[in-house]
């Protein structure tokens, strides 16, 4: 017997998703600070292939589902739709140099952590893979389904950049390591990324280092030996906000934007080592998509014009750590851009300079120069040009 979703939900939310699921794992902590109530489903209930895969086009998790039945798709749009219905603990510092820096990180939480979470996930141990496969299990609809999805989602390795190639597995785990070891001592002083209170930045942040690594067999354990702190990170994550015990000392607000301790910067240095060039790559493969052809205002962004919600522009070709990457291009990382963008076009130049000092001193100079030569909106769960 089925149970209908008014008898579950009532008039809550209802958050379309899975504990396997990267994307899910940030809108989850958001909701959890924001005191929001909710109800997570997962897609083996029939109202989801009934309702929410026809009008969206294709399977994909999160999903939010309202009480009035209107539906968005999207782990970032989720959030700011409810931001500014729930504007308590927000989400964004005030001081935009500060916000900025917090959509820098959430855009490499989001898409520069996609290829160690995957990596960790489906390219270490058979224990590893046969726990998300059951994990798979418990959450669709039925067993075919969930083989089904453990090999297209394992088939997105070599896409990705991973293959045979021994130098990539190399540069790969060297980054983690390195990221462990950062934010380990960065939550050892602090109880969040920007300060002491959790931000977009530490959302981002949760989807891979939460749902992937945090949990999966392979990794947990690994991270709770090389990285305690950044696990205790992950458990205050997935609490309603109270005073962290280990570091009460840290003021409830967001660090002066004049004043950030080395633990960040360090953080920070990281990602213009890691991600920064593969955001440049991506970008530049987005500006030869609009010089191709004559590309006219509705036009899906998407190297096959298909409407679909995580779009493609092709492929591109980075370094990290010495070592040159190919792999598929995502329209995700400029979209994040899209945004970082349209904040830093309502700075003041005061604050303009104060953020590129933060980020020449980091070395990602290159991202702040970053400009988009024509903008988009998402429509009809795609994004098109405007």
């Amino acid at each position: 017997m089925t149970v209908s979703i008014k008898e579950i939900a009532g008039d809550k939310y209802i958050l379309w998703g899975a504990s396997w699921s990267l994307y899910t794992a940030k809108v989850r902590p958001y909701l959890i600070k924001k005191g929001i109530e909710y109800v997570e489903l997962n897609p083996s209930h029939p109202h989801y292939n009934e309702k929410i895969v026809p009008q969206v086009g294709e399977f994909t998790v999160p999903v939010l589902e309202m009480p009035n039945g209107d539906i968005i798709a999207d782990s970032t749009e989720i959030m700011e739709f409810l931001e500014s219905r729930f504007p308590d603990l927000p989400m964004l510092p005030e001081d935009k140099a500060l916000a900025a820096l917090a959509h820098l990180i959430h855009s490499y939480g989001s898409e520069g952590l996609t290829k160690p979470a995957m990596y960790y996930r489906w390219n270490t141990t058979f224990q590893n893979r046969l726990f998300a496969r059951e994990e798979f299990n418990r959450s669709l609809a039925t067993p075919e389904d969930a083989n089904h999805f453990a090999v297209e989602m394992r088939a997105y390795l070599p896409i990705l950049g991973i293959g045979l190639d021994h130098d990539v597995d190399v540069a790969i785990e060297d980054s983690t390591d390195r990221l462990y070891d950062t934010l380990n001592a960065h939550f050892l002083e602090y109880p969040y990324i920007l300060g002491g209170v959790p931000s977009l930045a530490d959302y981002g942040m949760m989807g891979a280092l939460y749902a992937h690594h945090g949990r999966d067999v392979s990794s947990s354990n690994a991270m709770k030996i090389r990285a305690p702190a950044l696990y205790r990170w992950i458990e205050t994550m997935l609490r309603p906000p109270v005073v962290d015990p280990e570091v009460w000392h840290v003021p409830q607000k967001y660090f002066s934007v004049d004043d950030l301790p080395d633990t960040l910067i360090a953080f920070l240095k990281l990602i213009a080592e890691d991600y920064v060039p593969e955001i440049t790559a991506t970008m530049d493969l987005y500006h030869r998509w609009l010089e191709t052809d004559a590309r006219a205002v509705g036009a899906i962004v998407d190297v096959e014009g298909k409407r679909r919600i995580h779009q493609v522009l092709g492929e591109i070709e980075h370094v990290q750590r010495g070592v040159r990457i190919k792999r598929i291009a995502l329209l995700d990382s400029v979209t994040h851009h899209l945004r970082f963008q349209a904040l830093t076009n309502r700075m003041s130049d005061a604050e303009k300079e104060k953020l590129n000092g933060i980020l020449q001193k980091v070395g990602a100079q290159d991202f702040g120069d970053l400009q988009l030569k024509q903008d988009m909106k998402r429509h009809d769960y795609a994004y098109v040009l405007v």
